[in-house]
C-alpha cells in the first residue's frame, strides 16, 4: 500500500462540528425546542435543590445525596444543550481546541460521577433498610460528605486522566462528527490515535458500570431479604422500603436504558444520521428532565416540602392583631414599604409585587409569619442581585471583541446597539440576550398570573356573603396590576415598532425610550390614587405643613 502522509494542525486549532441537517427554516423551531428542553431541566433541577437546601427537614443523607444527583444532572445538560441551541440559532459549528477539551471532559465526567453517586445513594438506602437502629451512627454528616466527595473526585480523576493522553498530540483533521464533542470523538482526528487511550477508554467504562452495578445489585438483594423477612409480621415495611428505593432504582433505570441506546444505535448503520445524533444526546435530556419528577413523586418528604412552598391554603378567617387593609370582617395587611423598595427593579419587582398580595389575601393570619423583615429585605436583595448578575453577563459578551464602527444608531447606548458595530459576529451575544429576554418575560408572566388566579379564586369564593371583599381585594392589587399592564404595554410598543420599517426614525426612535418615560411617570401617581394609606400619609404631611405656615403667618 501506498504509505501516506499527514500534516498536523498547528495551533490554535478550531474544530468543525458535523452537527444535526437542519433543513432550511427549521433553525429557529429546532432552537425552541432545545431552549424549552434546558429550561425544564433547570426549572425541575432547580426547585429540587433550592427546595432541599431551604427545608432544614430535608438536611438529611438521603436529600443531600439528591442535591448532589441534580448538580450532576445539570452538568451534563449545561454541557451539550447550549451548544446545540447556538448551532440551531446561528448556524455556528466551529468551537476552539480548549472549549472541545472542557465539553468532551464534562460530558464524560456527568456519565461516570452519575454511577458513583448512583452507588453510594445504593449504599445509603442498604443502611438505611438492613441497619435501621444504627442508620445514624453510620451514616454521620462527615462520613456522608465523605463519601459524596469520593464519588466526585473518584469521577474526576478517571476522567482527567482518559483526557492526559491529549497532551501534545498532533491532530490531521478538523471535523467532528458528533453534535458534541466527546473522547472518541476528538481522538479519532488524531493523526496517530494512541492506543492506551482507547484500551483505558474501554477498561473505566467496563469498570464504572459493572463496578456500580454490582454495588447497585448487592444492595437491593439484601434489601429486598430484609423486607420480605421482616414484612412477613408487619407488611407495611415493605411498602416503605419500597417508598424507600422505588425513586433511585427508577432514576438509574432510566439512565441505564439512556445510555443503552446509544450503544444499540451504533449497531444499526441504516438509521439516518439524524436521528443516530438525536439518540446520542437522549442521556444529557431524559435524565435531567425526569429525575427531579421522579424524585418529586416518589418521595413523600420532598414532595410535601414543594407543595407546603409552591402552594398555600386560603383561610379567610378573622384574626386580632393583624393590621392592614379591613375586607368585611378581615384585616388584609399592604406593606407599603415593601411597595416602595420592589418598585425599583423591573421583572423582580414584578414578581415580588405579585407574590406580597398572593400572601396578604390567601394566607392573611400567616402573614407576618410569612412576611418577615428578614425575608423582605432577602427578597428585594434577590430581586437586585438576580437582574445585575443576568446583565453582567449579558455586558460579559464586550470584553475583548474588536468594534469596527463608531455610530451607534440609537439616543441611548444597549447591548444590541454596541454590538452591532462588531468586527465580528457575537452569536453567544444574541443566544443569551434572547433567552434570557424569554425566560424572564414568560416566567414572570407565569408566576404573576399564577398568584392573580389564586387571588380571584379566592375572594370570589369568599366574597359571596359579602360584595366588599372583592371591593377591598381589587383595591389591594389594583396598583400593582395596573403598573406591570403599563411596562408591558411600554415595553410591546418597542417590539412592534421594529416590525413597521415605514415609520420614521425619530418616531421610533421616540417609541423606544417610553418605557422609561411612562412607567417612572405614571406609577407614582398610580400607587397614590389606589393606596388608601399612601394617599392619607401624603395628604396628612402636606396639610400638617400647611397649617403649620398659617400659624407661623398669623404669630407673626
Amino acid at each position: 500500500m501506498e504509505n501516506l502522509t499527514f500534516t498536523p494542525l498547528r495551533q490554535p486549532i478550531v474544530f468543525e462540528l458535523e452537527g444535526f441537517d437542519v433543513p432550511p427554516g427549521h433553525g429557529p423551531l429546532l432552537f425552541f425546542l432545545a431552549l424549552f428542553a434546558y429550561m425544564v431541566v433547570l426549572l425541575g433541577n432547580g426547585v429540587v435543590i433550592c427546595v432541599v437546601m431551604t427545608d432544614r427537614n430535608l438536611h438529611r443523607p438521603m436529600f443531600v445525596m439528591i442535591c448532589h444527583l441534580v448538580v450532576c444532572d445539570l452538568l451534563g445538560a449545561t454541557a451539550v444543550l447550549p451548544s446545540l441551541m447556538m448551532h440551531f440559532l446561528t448556524g455556528q459549528r466551529k468551537i476552539s481546541y480548549l472549549s472541545a477539551i472542557i465539553q468532551g471532559f464534562c460530558v464524560h465526567t456527568y456519565g461516570v460521577a452519575m454511577h458513583t453517586i448512583l452507588g453510594v445513594m445504593a449504599i445509603d438506602r442498604y443502611v438505611a433498610v438492613c441497619e435501621p437502629l444504627r442508620y445514624h451512627s453510620i451514616m454521620t454528616s462527615a462520613r456522608l460528605h465523605s463519601c459524596c466527595a469520593v464519588a466526585w473526585i473518584f469521577a474526576l480523576v478517571l476522567i482527567a486522566v482518559l483526557f492526559s493522553f491529549h497532551v501534545n498530540l498532533p491532530y490531521c483533521s478538523r471535523i467532528i462528527q458528533h453534535v458534541y464533542c466527546s473522547n472518541k470523538s476528538i481522538m479519532n482526528l488524531a493523526c496517530t490515535p494512541p492506543l492506551i487511550s482507547n484500551i483505558y477508554g474501554l477498561f473505566i467504562t467496563w469498570f464504572v458500570s459493572t463496578g456500580m452495578f454490582v454495588v447497585i445489585a448487592y444492595s437491593y438483594i439484601r434489601i429486598l431479604r430484609a423486607s420480605f423477612k421482616q414484612g412477613r409480621t408487619v407488611s407495611s415495611i415493605r411498602t416503605k422500603a419500597f417508598q424507600t428505593c422505588a425513586s433511585h432504582f427508577v432514576v438509574y433505570v432510566f439512565y441505564e436504558l439512556a445510555t443503552m441506546i446509544i450503544i444499540v444505535n451504533y449497531r444499526f448503520p441504516s438509521t439516518s444520521q439524524n436521528i443516530n445524533k438525536f439518540l446520542g444526546i437522549l442521556f444529557v435530556i431524559i435524565s435531567p428532565a425526569i429525575n427531579p419528577i421522579i424524585y418529586g413523586l416518589v418521595s413523600k418528604d420532598l414532595r410535601s416540602s414543594i407543595i407546603k412552598r409552591f402552594s398555600t391554603r386560603t383561610n379567610f378567617q378573622t384574626s386580632q392583631g393583624v393590621e392592614g387593609i379591613r375586607f368585611g370582617g378581615l384585616r388584609i395587611p399592604s406593606l407599603l414599604f415593601a411597595d416602595d423598595v420592589i418598585l425599583l427593579a423591573s421583572s423582580g419587582r414584578d414578581l415580588q409585587l405579585s407574590l406580597e398580595r398572593y400572601v396578604a389575601v390567601c394566607e392573611p393570619l400567616r402573614y407576618h409569619s410569612i412576611m418577615t423583615s428578614a425575608r423582605l429585605h432577602s427578597c428585594c436583595a434577590v430581586a437586585w442581585i438576580v437582574a445585575l448578575l443576568l446583565i453582567a453577563v449579558l455586558f460579559s459578551f464586550h470584553m475583548n471583541v474588536p468594534l469596527c464602527g463608531r455610530f451607534l444608531q440609537h439616543v441611548y447606548c444597549s447591548n444590541r446597539i454596541m454590538m452591532s458595530v462588531a468586527c465580528i459576529p457575537t452569536p453567544m451575544s444574541d443566544i443569551y440576550g434572547l433567552s434570557m429576554t424569554w425566560s424572564l418575560s414568560t416566567g414572570m408572566f407565569i408566576i404573576i398570573a399564577f398568584s392573580y388566579i389564586r387571588i380571584l379564586a379566592a375572594v370570589l369564593k369568599h366574597g359571596r356573603t359579602d360584595s366588599s371583599i372583592r371591593t377591598k381585594a381589587f383595591q389591594t392589587c389594583a396598583s400593582h396590576l395596573v403598573v406591570y399592564v403599563f411596562y408591558e404595554i411600554a415595553t410591546l410598543i418597542i417590539v412592534v415598532s421594529y416590525r413597521f420599517p415605514s415609520i420614521t426614525k425619530n418616531i421610533t426612535k421616540f417609541l423606544s425610550i417610553l418605557f422609561i418615560i411612562v412607567p417612572p411617570a405614571i406609577n407614582p401617581i398610580i400607587y397614590g390614587l389606589v393606596s388608601r394609606d399612601l394617599r392619607s400619609s401624603i395628604i396628612k404631611r402636606f396639610s400638617t405643613r400647611t397649617a403649620h405656615k398659617n400659624r407661623l403667618s398669623v404669630t407673626q
